[in-house]
């Protein structure tokens, strides 16, 4: 008689919610890498983008730090 390994009985609401969660886990990862890939791989550095952040400051807050009361 030869034994060998016997997976336990999992209920299948268990064993669907694993696949869920792990599906969801991977489509998150491929969603992380197009929208940040070039960040994690290294080939751009985030604190080189400008975004465009100096071109709009001004209008922001000029009105109200110039303004005396």
């Amino acid at each position: 008689m030869v034994s060998g390994f016997v997976p336990p009985k999992v209920p299948a609401f268990q064993r669907y919610s694993a696949k869920f969660v792990g599906a969801t886990l991977f489509f998150w990862m491929f969603y992380q890498m197009r929208e940040n890939g070039a960040y994690l791989i290294g080939a751009k550095k985030p604190w080189e983008e400008t975004h465009g952040h100096d071109d709009h400051h001004d209008h922001h807050h000029g009105d109200k730090r110039d303004k005396k009361h």
